[in-house]
């Protein structure tokens, strides 16, 4: 069985949506990662190196 919705329908949805999350998660969209946080990650993502090799498979260092 086919069910069909109206855009008035798919609007009320996605508000009802929106209002349950914001009683769920009340100030959700203002947590962020401290900026030293991300620097950290990036500067492991450079020192990280994968290398392929034919006997153990991947092999994981962390250069410094």
């Amino acid at each position: 069985m086919i069910k069909t919705s109206t855009l008035k329908q798919l609007s009320e949805f996605s508000q009802n949506e929106a209002d349950i999350r914001s009683q769920v998660f009340p100030k959700a969209d203002d947590k962020s990662p401290k900026a030293s946080v991300v620097q950290n990650i990036l500067n492991y993502s450079k020192s990280l190196s994968v290398r392929e090799t034919k006997t153990i498979g991947k092999q994981l260092m962390t250069l410094n």
